[in-house]
């Protein structure tokens, strides 16, 4: 049940994460995007079904179709919940994770690509973030692009990053990473990570708010560190209680 909370939802048909303010909804089978819902006025910024990302790989570009196979998880934080996706095929694994907040409009999310295949492989151009949106202004805002449609705003953002038209006959836009990059079995290429902030009024409101959404960021960035701290203080310290080749 949707609440004023964050949230996620993995169900047999539809994977989903949002919060009171926004909601973005995958098909759970295939992995595509299949709704990005703006709670004020009830938008769907959705065009059509997105693509989700695409990875060049020689002759190839790979998309959410050709790996093939995706995996739903979810997790529980204080600030808010995070949903993964583990798009599995026989020489790549391609991780998303999205995070919603309680207290702050907005999605965020972390993408990487790891090559599992038994040889070193090049990459090229990466689409981290494909998404067919509906026709409306765009007007650039830092590295990101701000977009306006029947009176509700959605900031698209990238940090450290580029973001893009989708291209020829597509409405929408792309968050980038340029190669090519050369991976070695087991590597992963950790992506620029990009967010989602919906809003109501003009730039200025889209500054503000934004605002808001990266101190969560950052908050949650802050308390990920001191947890991976903690974690490795416990395992030193298990290690020292029960030091290997002892006896009783």
């Amino acid at each position: 049940m949707k609440t004023s909370r964050a949230y996620t939802e993995i169900g047999p048909a539809v994977a989903a994460i949002g919060n009171a303010w926004f909601e973005r909804s995958w098909s759970a089978f295939i992995g595509c995007t299949m709704g990005l819902a703006q709670r004020a006025g009830t938008l769907d910024w959705l065009q059509e079904r997105s693509p989700e990302f695409q990875i060049e790989t020689g002759e190839r570009v790979l998309d959410h179709m050709a790996l093939g196979y995706v995996e739903w998880s979810e997790d529980a934080m204080p600030f808010g919940v995070a949903l993964n996706a583990l798009y599995e095929g026989e020489d790549w694994v391609f991780l998303t994770t999205t995070y919603a907040f309680h207290e702050a409009p907005g999605l965020h999310r972390a993408c990487a690509l790891m090559n599992r295949g038994p040889e070193p492989a090049t990459v090229g151009r990466v689409r981290t973030e494909l998404l067919s949106v509906r026709p409306g202004t765009a007007t650039p805002h830092g590295s990101g692009v701000v977009l306006t449609a029947g009176g509700q705003g959605l900031l698209f953002g990238v940090h450290e990053g580029s973001i893009e038209a989708a291209g020829p006959g597509r409405n929408g836009w792309a968050a980038v990473a340029s190669g090519p990059r050369t991976l070695e079995p087991g590597e992963a290429w950790k992506f620029p990570e990009t967010y989602l902030i919906p809003f109501t009024g003009g730039l200025a409101e889209a500054s503000r708010v934004s605002g808001a959404f990266l101190s969560e960021v950052r908050a949650m960035r802050n308390w990920q560190t001191e947890r991976l701290a903690e974690e490795r203080a416990a395992r030193e310290e298990s290690r020292l209680d029960h030091p290997s080749g002892t006896y009783n």
